[in-house]
């Protein structure tokens, strides 16, 4: 059993990343994560993030706004807050 790390990112596996990515590049990063799942390399998605970004491919990371609780919402509604324009609600 070896002491050291367990996996490096192989020149093999490199190629294979840039074939996928080069195959479909508009898709997502759970997308190339999961194909370097099939062929064995289990690898966090920000190590698949790390090495798009060193093979020079370009990539987002798309901003998810937070869901609003119940409390939220309450207050929203209670201080005049149309949620749908999130404006003041004309009465």
């Amino acid at each position: 059993k070896s002491t050291g790390r367990p996996f490096t990112f192989d020149s093999y596996t490199e190629r294979h990343l840039e074939r996928v990515i080069r195959r479909g590049p508009f898709q997502t990063l759970e997308t190339f994560t999961g194909q370097l799942r099939l062929m064995g390399k289990y690898m966090y998605l920000p190590i698949t993030r790390k090495w798009v970004d060193k093979l020079d491919f370009k990539h987002y990371k798309p901003a998810v706004k937070p869901k609003l609780s119940e409390e939220h919402i309450k207050t929203k509604d209670r201080d005049g807050y149309n949620l749908l324009s999130m404006g003041p609600m004309n009465n």
